[in-house]
């Protein structure tokens, strides 16, 4: 599998354990641990702030990540499950 993410997008590996759901929120939103696969540019929102890759992780990086809706944030391939990630869902980077 070789990706290369949309400008702002990270693609993050799941790490499959019993401890691996953090928090359920009221509204769906998830936060679940994971490994970056890997990361696109930098993007530029709406409002011109400029998010840069490095201020939120880098590849290899264990990480928590927020997803909204699993099903439409996640992709399936080779029996392996993936997530498409916004640069600004990374909640946390796990200190080595």
């Amino acid at each position: 599998m070789s990706y290369k993410p949309a400008p702002g997008i990270v693609l993050v590996s799941p790490i499959e354990s019993s401890s691996s759901l953090i928090i359920k929120k009221n509204n769906n939103a998830l936060i679940l641990k994971g490994k970056v696969l890997a990361m696109g540019r930098e993007f530029t929102t709406l409002a011109s702030a400029v998010l840069k890759p490095e201020w939120y992780c880098k590849v290899g990086d264990t990480v928590l990540f927020l997803t909204y809706n699993e099903k439409n944030d996640q992709f399936e391939e080779d029996k392996k499950t993936y997530y498409v990630v916004q640069f600004q869902d990374i909640r946390a980077v796990e200190d080595k």
